[in-house]
């Protein structure tokens, strides 16, 4: 079976919204599983006290690096542009995952986005960059965990980036993952 073949129960998720990251990442150890924390991220708004965990099946997406002959701020406008069609099609109750390769000078998701992804019901997203336009996506309710908060919307190195659907094992914040395994996130703390 392939971890796209993987299929959890409603019963299980419901569990893992009630164990601690530190119980989960201890068994996942025990099993041989040492690297499964992000690394740099945390939540953009602090979850209130007894709030469950956000779980849900790891819809994943990747940054690459921008070339500049290719990339402008017009490709955004195209519907069929890889960060557009993620939102899109990340189905409701999943968890977008974004690798932003660590990158300090992009920002991950703005807020037309991040409302767009409240409203087709995804239950949270977790980038190892930042996000924009935080305060605002902050007031949605969405679970964020990133890198924290950029003003700008592109950078130098990344021009306005180039995503692409990462169906294959890719590394986020130090952890290989992918796509259709399980995320979770709990108060600060995160797990793939």
């Amino acid at each position: 079976m392939t971890a796209s073949e993987i299929v959890v129960s409603e019963a299980t998720l419901e569990q893992l919204r009630h164990v601690s990251t530190a119980t989960l990442t201890t068994q996942l150890f025990k099993r041989g599983l040492r690297n499964v924390f992000l690394q740099g991220v945390a939540p953009l708004v602090k979850p209130a006290p007894g709030a469950p965990n956000v779980v849900g099946p790891a819809f994943t997406l990747r940054n690459i690096p921008a070339r500049e002959d290719l990339d402008h701020v017009g490709v955004f406008q195209d519907p069929d542009h890889p960060q557009r069609k993620a939102v899109e099609t990340a189905p409701a109750g999943s968890v977008l995952v974004q690798d932003c390769r660590g990158e300090r000078s992009v920002a991950s998701v703005g807020s037309i986005l991040a409302l767009r992804l409240a409203k087709r019901g995804v239950a949270g997203m977790v980038s190892d960059g930042p996000v924009r336009d935080s305060g605002t996506i902050a007031a949605l309710g969405l679970p964020i965990w990133c890198a924290g908060a950029r003003r700008a919307a592109q950078s130098r190195e990344t021009s306005c980036g180039r995503y692409e659907r990462a169906d294959r094992v890719r590394r986020r914040g130090g952890v290989s993952g992918r796509h259709r395994r399980r995320g979770r996130g709990r108060r600060g703390d995160r797990a793939a």
